[in-house]
């Protein structure tokens, strides 16, 4: 599971190897690390009130806890280090929350990873739509805007995210509630570079991150992917190919 990487990835750039000159303390620094639980929020709660910089890696996991931790740094505005992997609701809510927010945010050997949103999915397929869906767009918009606000996350961002894992509808149409029109995205995961990261995002890595590096992705992906899915790691578009039991990444043409 990607929880079992969370570790092994944070190892790989652990704080032990920062100096000084990188804005990193390694023996003041505090280590948040795990999945977006209560206690990762506690656990982050004490750090934070510590005011030395926070360590973070995380696979992911509730994205209303993760919502908590962002209002957190917006209230603390500590010092950030994403150090290792940071997926899914750590992407999407963390990520964005710290840049805006935080004293200041460091990217070290980073693996930054994001996958399909159901609820952005469906509400950048229905701006499209707008016309065909315009009985319940509205209330719908103004939740969803609520949610990017909390998110700290530019619009423009959300938008780069959904036309790489390009969500399609499978289930829904004018005649349906917008909240039962259901969107599957082609691309389980893109894994942006650094030079994305910068141009996308507006992030300065301070040391490569992961995708950089073609086999520290591979080396997550052999542990959690199955056959078939795609996955994007930066400008390149993979699918999964598990041949008895031997795992490869196939270029999509």
């Amino acid at each position: 599971m990607i929880e079992v990487v969370t570790n092994l990835l944070l190892l790989s750039g652990a704080p032990s190897g920062a100096t000084a000159n990188d804005g990193v303390h390694p023996f003041s620094a505090s280590v948040v690390v795990g999945k977006l639980d209560e206690g990762f929020y506690s656990r982050f709660l004490r750090a934070t009130s510590a005011r030395s910089p926070v360590v973070v890696a995380s696979e992911g996991g509730s994205a209303e806890v993760a919502l908590k931790v962002a209002e957190v740094i917006k209230e603390r505005r500590p010092e950030i280090v994403i150090m290792g992997i940071c997926v899914s609701a750590c992407a999407e809510i963390l990520l964005p929350a710290a840049q805006t927010y935080a004293k200041s945010l460091i990217l070290r050997d980073a693996l930054i990873g994001f996958h399909h949103n159901s609820a952005i999915a469906r509400q950048l397929y229905l701006d499209g739509k707008r016309r065909d869906f315009g009985h319940c767009y509205g209330a719908l918009d103004a939740k969803f805007q609520q949610f990017r606000a909390r998110t700290s996350m530019k619009y423009d961002a959300f938008r780069k995210q959904m036309s790489i894992l390009r969500p399609k509808l499978v289930e829904g149409d004018g005649a349906t509630a917008c909240r039962q029109v259901r969107i599957v995205s082609e691309v389980k995961f893109w894994f942006p570079n650094s030079k994305q990261l910068s141009e996308d995002f507006g992030l300065r890595p301070v040391t490569g991150v992961c995708v950089d590096n073609s086999d520290c992705v591979a080396r997550l992906l052999r542990m959690v992917a199955k056959n078939a899915e795609h996955y994007v790691i930066g400008d390149t578009e993979y699918s999964v190919q598990l041949d008895a039991g031997k795992f490869s990444l196939k270029p999509v043409s």
